[in-house]
C-alpha cells in the first residue's frame, strides 16, 4: 500500500489537517511493514503532529508494543508531549 500511494505522488510528508502523516496512521494501527517502509522512504522517526504527538505515542496510545519497540529501535526518542513537556 505505501508503495501504490508513493507511486501516486503522495509522500511520506503529506499531512492531514492535524499534521498527522501517514506514519502516525501507520503507528496507531500497528502496521509494522508500513511503519518500516516509510522510514525507510524518508519519513523522518520522530515526526511530530500538530498536538506534537509522534508515532510512538499514537501507538503507545493504542497499546502496541512491538511498534513502541520498532520506532526505539529505529530511533525514535522515547519522551511526553503536550504544554510544557
Amino acid at each position: 500500500m505505501v508503495d501504490a500511494l508513493h507511486s501516486m505522488g503522495v509522500t511520506v510528508m503529506n499531512a492531514a489537517r492535524d499534521g498527522s502523516r501517514p506514519i502516525h496512521w501507520a503507528a496507531s494501527k500497528n502496521q509494522l511493514a508500513a511503519v518500516e517502509r516509510l522510514l525507510a522512504l524518508g519519513c523522518p522517526v520522530d515526526i511530530q503532529a500538530n498536538d506534537l504527538s509522534g508515532a510512538i505515542h499514537r501507538a503507545a496510545y493504542e497499546g502496541h508494543v512491538d511498534m513502541i519497540q520498532l520506532l526505539v529501535k529505529k530511533g525514535a526518542q522515547v519522551r511526553g508531549f503536550g504544554a510544557g513537556l
